[in-house]
Order: structure tokens, then sequence, then C-alpha cells
């Protein structure tokens, strides 16, 4: 059920209970790691698929770091894979979303998290969506996910995050070979939000999810999940973002 801390009986996402939690108070993102932060001074070398190779589908796609691009409605949004160094195309694996926070980028949290080192040693596939930024001229960063919650002015973002997300799996499902019944998200305070809002609408394709510094109950903006889902929620107590025992955000000092 939504909005506790439940211990997730699937075992694919059992490495995600053994990773860092973000320090917001350092004013870091290290987060989600298993391996500890990436050895690499720079991000991967990302193949970007474009559209005439993306329709073949199956396993034509091998091990490596990509991305794509999608177009829905009249933005052009995207998103970055890592497929781990076993996958052969042989049978489905599991695969793993996992969302930036607010004001990021999925860059950053590919490094911060070290997922992708994660995925090499356990075999799965992990997709890095990218937010939007409802600024015009910034397409690209400080991106953010529409999680329901209203921006500080309190209008709301429109943006179809939820339908995004959904056409990110239809696409990549062309690309590789990946098990739908062990599809899971995770993510990091807005990321984190976010995770609960596709827990809630996009359950049919989800096993479980896995949210640092972002928690919510069942059935707040949205309807309670058609079904249960599993949920590992990570929080700290003095997080003034995200305050553990309810209430308003307090602002960082």
């Amino acid at each position: 059920i939504l909005g506790c801390v439940v211990l997730l009986a699937s075992g694919e996402l059992s490495a995600l209970g053994r990773k860092r939690l973000f320090n917001r108070n350092a004013g870091s993102q290290s987060a989600l790691s298993g391996a500890g932060n990436a050895d690499r001074s720079a991000g991967p070398q990302v193949t970007w698929i474009d559209a005439q190779r993306g329709e073949r589908g199956g396993a034509m796609n091998g091990p490596g770091d990509y991305g794509r691009k999608l177009r829905l409605g009249l933005r052009e949004r995207f998103y970055e894979i890592h497929v781990p160094r076993q996958y052969d195309g042989s049978k489905p694996v599991p695969a793993i979303l996992v969302f930036h926070g607010g004001g990021s980028h999925p860059e950053a949290v590919r490094y911060e998290s070290g997922m992708d080192a994660t995925s090499d040693r356990e075999g799965f596939i992990v997709i890095y969506p990218a937010g939007t930024n409802k600024k015009l001229l910034i397409r690209d960063r400080l991106l953010t996910w529409n999680d329901g919650r209203p921006y500080s002015d309190g209008s709301y973002n429109k943006t179809d995050d939820v339908g995004f997300v959904s056409a990110v799996l239809d696409d990549a499902s062309k690309l590789f070979k990946i098990d739908q019944k062990r599809v899971y998200a995770a993510g990091y305070s807005n990321g984190a939000q976010f995770t609960y809002r596709l827990a809630q609408q996009l359950t049919n394709r989800l096993a479980a999810i896995a949210a640092v510094a972002g928690q919510r109950a069942a059935d707040e903006m949205f309807h309670v999940p058609p079904r249960p889902i599993s949920v590992m929620q990570f929080a700290g107590i003095k997080d003034p973002l995200g305050p553990y025992y309810g209430g308003s955000a307090k602002s960082e000092k």
C-alpha cells in the first residue's frame, strides 16, 4: 500500500534497498547506488537511435548506452538507456526506470546513482527518462516532473508525463527485450513524488516502485491504485523539503 515503507517482495529491486540515500544537506544527489558513485570523469558515450532503426525492434541493439528522442504532440522528449554487458537479446530482462530530481537531468542521476554499474552486475536494463522545463528557451536543462503538485505560484504543470513514460516503455520494448512483468520505477525528490503518481496511474505497467526523499499517501492527489503495488521508501527525519512527520516544507538555510 502506498504511503508507508513496504519491503519489496520482488527480488530484482532488492539491490535498491542497499543503495545510498541522497544527502540533501550536503547538496549532493548521491543516491540509489549499490555500487557507489561511478568511477568516471565523464558521462557514457550515448548512441542515439533514429526512428528508422527503432521500428525494426527485437534484439537488434546489444549492450551499451543509447539515447532516443520521441515526439509527443508538439514537444520533443528524450530518454537514455543503459543495457548491461551480459544482455544478448535471447530472453526478456527486467527494466528499472530511474527519475531525476527537480531541476536536474538524466545524466546527473545516472552518474550520482551509479545505477549503470549495478545494471551490469545484476543484468537489468536501466531507463533514464528526461523531464521538461516550462521555460520555452530551455528545453534540456533544469528539468522537472509533473508529480501533481502545483508550482510555487499556484499554477499547475499540464505536461502529460504519465503518457510520456508509457510511450517510453512502448518504445524501449521495440528496441530491447524487456520483461513486461518486471518493470520498476525509482526516483529522487521530485522524481520520487512522480513515481508515486505512476504507481497510482500507471499501475498496470509497474511491478513496484522505490522512492528516495519523497513520500505521499495512497490516495493523495490521485485515486488509490487499482491494485496493491509494492513500495520501498527512504526518508530523512530531518529533511526540510519533505517533512517526515508531515506539514509544509521548510526552506533550507
